[in-house]
């Protein structure tokens, strides 16, 4: 049994992603030669990773001189070729190379000797580089020490600088990827030695090496003997946690506190547990504690500990450490932080109405006011509703209205453009929010209006001498306003009525009654029109056939305006 520490881990990470590449490997063969036919096939076959994207580039050779290449993207890959005739005996070479587009490549030469003849292959393939002499020195060492790979290459057309090496190391979990340090490199340099840092522990570890060539001809796999890499647990007293600064104030009575992980030089975790204390002093008189224990994975140091604190006291500052303890000792408390607790508090409710509770008399345009407080501080926003009934059911004023935002007071014939009812109770409430959101809804409170208003009156109608059939009457209409106040604009409605079927008036003019100051009057000459036949428009049935007998004409006003003290006398029947 070993065990892999978090130095190991990491490394063993970051080998993972180039520890799986699959180097192109290639091979060529004659797949057809046709007697008597200077035509030839030629089949190249790779190896490569499943999601490579592999490219075949051909050329053919005389001497130094290409004189014919070609690129194919399909495998496996063939081409036919159709070497110059030559009286003479020449040998052309045919080169392929391959690549997986990842940055590897694989070469392989194929010498084609042709005369006037014939066509036939002198050699299947270059000489392969020759590796040997693959040793390690020390065969156990712990953890965290280096060792020296040897091994001797040579290639006979290569120069020794020209081949690299390929190597792997192979544990308990598979083969890894041998880089020099500080290296990305796949191959390493044929310098004949490396010094060498197992990237984790392990026992009957062994490595392997192999030759390349420029032409990507390969040698054979050679192991070394096998070695053992000791794991030795080193313990460090523990630096000083950082704790996290939490923020200048929570508005709950719990808090999260988050604080880094201590590890030690080799980059591992180094505390068994932490020592959490807070208190509501900067000395830490009367502290409490936490023992809080890191049971987490050994890949995470570099994650945060936290620790979730409840039932802290509003309008409270607290103060917070951390240390980190192991069986080699306890670090230094991290630096203090501090947090405000500010719980936001529901505002008050709106108190102290005017008008006062049950107020009479009160004028149809009021001036409503109230005041509110809030425990926090913050500004306040008001929400205003109004109604005949307790229901209230009208708002005149939202939260967030502008320029209005925090005003306690509500002129109606500033900001409702509007007269309350004559003699009416009028119903109201005020909801206040405070600048965190909090709302609390008011009481509903009441008054009533004073009893004065216009009184807008059909006092008298002067008929026409006679009435003629389907022909248009003027009825003379003395309209006053008998109130205390200037009457709204208005206008007239007429309807016919026999044998107790009322029906308006179809055609109808000069029904319009402008504002009329108090005692004001005016004549209003109405125009109607009776009809010859039942008119039917828009839904609505006109019956303006004037009859003899029994009948009647209802004049009335349009319009109930709530500043009118006395709908009584609103109609006049003629």
């Amino acid at each position: 049994m070993h065990r892999v520490d978090a130095l190991a881990l990491i490394k063993r990470f970051l080998i993972a992603s180039t520890s799986t590449i699959i180097l192109p490997e290639l091979s060529l063969e004659i797949i057809e030669n046709l007697e008597n036919s200077n035509a030839i096939n030629i089949k190249a076959t790779g190896t490569f990773c499943s999601s490579c994207k592999p490219s075949f580039f051909w050329k053919a050779i005389d001497g130094g001189t290409i004189i014919n290449q070609s690129h194919v993207n399909e495998h496996p890959n063939s081409i036919k070729w159709i070497p110059p005739v030559n009286p003479s005996n020449v040998e052309y070479r045919i080169l392929c190379s391959l690549t997986d587009g990842e940055g590897h490549w694989a070469r392989k030469e194929m010498p084609i000797h042709s005369n006037n003849q014939s066509i036939e292959q002198t050699r299947c393939d270059l000489t392969n580089p020759i590796l040997s002499g693959v040793t390690i020195s020390p065969k156990e060492i712990n953890f965290g020490q280096s060792m020296i790979i040897r091994w001797y290459a040579r290639d006979n057309q290569d120069s020794f600088s020209d081949i690299r090496i390929h190597g792997q190391y192979k544990t308990s979990t598979g083969w890894g990827l041998i880089q020099a340090d500080q290296s990305s490199e796949v191959f390493l340099e044929n310098s004949g030695s490396l010094n060498w840092t197992p990237p984790e522990s392990g026992n009957d570890i062994q490595i392997r090496l192999k030759a390349i060539d420029q032409s990507g001809n390969e040698s054979e796999w050679i192991e070394s003997d096998a070695f053992n890499v000791n794991f030795v647990d080193i313990k460090e007293i523990p630096k000083q946690p950082v704790l996290y600064n939490p923020g200048k104030e929570v508005i709950t009575s719990s808090i999260t506190i988050l604080w880094q992980k201590v590890i030690d030089s080799k980059y591992r975790l180094n505390a068994d547990y932490y020592i959490l204390e807070y208190a509501e002093n900067q000395v830490f008189t009367d502290a409490t504690s936490f023992i809080h224990y890191d049971n987490s994975d050994p890949s995470q140091m570099y994650s945060s500990n936290s620790y979730k604190i409840n039932d802290l006291h509003d309008d409270t500052r607290y103060y917070f450490r951390v240390k980190a303890v192991n069986n080699e000792g306890e670090s230094p408390f991290s630096i203090t932080q501090n947090i405000l607790v500010n719980i936001p508090q529901p505002p008050s409710k709106a108190h102290s109405p005017s008008p006062a509770i049950n107020e009479s008399n009160v004028s149809k345009q009021p001036v409503l006011s109230w005041s509110a407080s809030d425990s926090d501080g913050d500004d306040l926003d008001y929400y205003i509703r109004y109604g005949l009934t307790d229901e209230v059911a009208y708002v005149i004023r939202s939260f967030g209205s502008e320029n209005k935002a925090g005003v306690n007071t509500f002129d109606f014939a500033e900001e409702f453009n509007d007269i309350l009812p004559s003699g009416s109770k009028i119903y109201w409430r005020v909801d206040v929010m405070d600048a965190q959101g909090n709302k609390t809804i008011g009481d509903i409170w009441s008054f009533t209006t004073e009893s004065t208003g216009c009184d807008l009156s059909i006092i008298n109608i002067t008929a026409p001498e006679q009435f003629k059939f389907a022909e248009s009457s003027t009825f003379t209409l003395t309209v006053k306003n008998i109130g205390s106040e200037q009457s709204k604009s208005n206008r007239i409605i007429a309807n016919y009525m026999k044998e107790n079927i009322s029906s308006p008036f179809r055609t109808l003019k000069n029904t319009f009654i402008p504002e009329l100051n108090p005692n004001a009057s005016m004549l209003l000459p109405l125009i109607v029109q009776f009809q010859d036949r039942i008119i039917e428009e828009n839904g609505q049935v006109y019956d303006n056939i004037l009859i003899s007998g029994q009948s009647s004409i209802e004049f009335s006003l349009a319009y109930q305006h709530s500043n009118d003290t006395n709908t009584q006398n609103d109609t006049f029947i003629l």
